[in-house]
């Protein structure tokens, strides 16, 4: 069974306790020692440069989204089956945010956590800000 295999309802059952983000936690620290363990730490990275490269992954999401739609593929490379669409690049930019959130030391888990529960605190369309 999936998560889209039953309708969104109200934001009350979506309401997390602290212990539901211990496996981001988990997570955080798995991408971060498998990014440093292929040498993406051994040169000074600045944070503006690591900041850039989320970027690029979202240009990435969006020109993937342009040639496939929300289509998931993969193609064959020397090292097996490479994901790759829209989720797959989604996916890169959630593994930088989580790498440079453990390589500064920033418990995302309970940024998110926080920000949620602020969030659910504001008015509907809060801002009013159209696209």
């Amino acid at each position: 069974m999936s998560i889209y295999d039953t309708e969104v309802e109200g934001n009350e059952q979506y309401v997390l306790s602290a212990e539901s983000f211990d496996g981001l936690r988990v997570v955080q620290r798995a991408i971060y020692v498998n990014a440093k363990e292929k040498g993406f730490h051994d040169v000074g990275r600045r944070f503006g440069d690591a900041v850039a490269l989320i970027l690029t992954e979202l240009g990435e999401a969006f020109e993937a989204y342009r040639t496939h739609g929300m289509n998931a593929y993969f193609e064959e490379t020397e090292y097996g089956a490479k994901p790759c669409g829209v989720g797959s690049e989604l996916a890169d930019v959630v593994i930088r945010c989580l790498d440079i959130a453990e390589e500064h030391r920033i418990d995302l888990a309970s940024v998110i956590e926080a920000k949620m529960a602020y969030n659910r605190k504001r008015p509907a369309m809060h801002g009013n800000k159209q696209l």
